[in-house]
């Protein structure tokens, strides 16, 4: 490429912010509080399996949601190892932390 046509050329921040700025039109705005009506669109895979497993608001103002699909839950219940964590710091606005479950799929090995 020569000179002058990298001159022009973005920079990779510019090109991130690009990025980012066209993801952020495509996707809703974040709600205000918890309590949200969470669109069809996040409650089921691709395939129209359902992705959303539980949903439950027990106490006003808290709220926990579970997404999987019932392959992983298979693959969950009959996984020998399992690893989970959580975390604070990355926890979207309304919402204190995020917990993963992960499990071991032996099969994937052979």
């Amino acid at each position: 490429m020569s000179r002058s046509a990298l001159a022009i050329f973005p920079t990779n921040t510019e090109i991130y912010q690009g990025i980012a700025k066209a993801r952020r039109k495509a996707s809703p705005t974040l709600p205000q509080s918890c309590l949200f009506t969470i669109p069809d669109i996040y409650k089921s895979t691709i395939d129209g399996k359902r992705f959303l497993l539980y949903d439950e608001s027990r106490v006003r103002r808290e709220r926990i949601l579970l997404f999987g699909s019932d392959d992983q839950l298979d693959l969950l219940f009959d996984s020998p190892i399992v690893f989970m964590d959580g975390t604070f710091s990355k926890a979207p606005p309304n919402f204190c932390q995020i917990y993963i479950i992960h499990a071991v799929n032996f099969d994937i090995c052979k």
